[in-house]
């Protein structure tokens, strides 16, 4: 694959299989709709190693 790819999925198992060999960051995040109490939930942030070597003008990277 060329180029950069940063993706955000819902945490699953076969997810993780499927993009094994990337690096991932689980975060945890609520789910709400229509103004309601939300749900707990886990997403992954996928990217990588194009995004992983970039730096921004400053010299840094931070994703996250």
């Amino acid at each position: 694959m060329q180029g950069a790819l940063i993706i955000s999925i819902n945490d699953h198992p076969d997810i993780r299989r499927a993009f094994d060999g990337l690096h991932i960051k689980e975060v945890g995040i609520t789910y709400t709709v229509g103004g309601g109490a939300g749900s707990e939930a886990r997403e992954l942030i996928i990217w990588n190693d194009q995004c992983q070597n970039r730096q921004i003008p400053n010299g840094n990277l931070d994703l996250f």
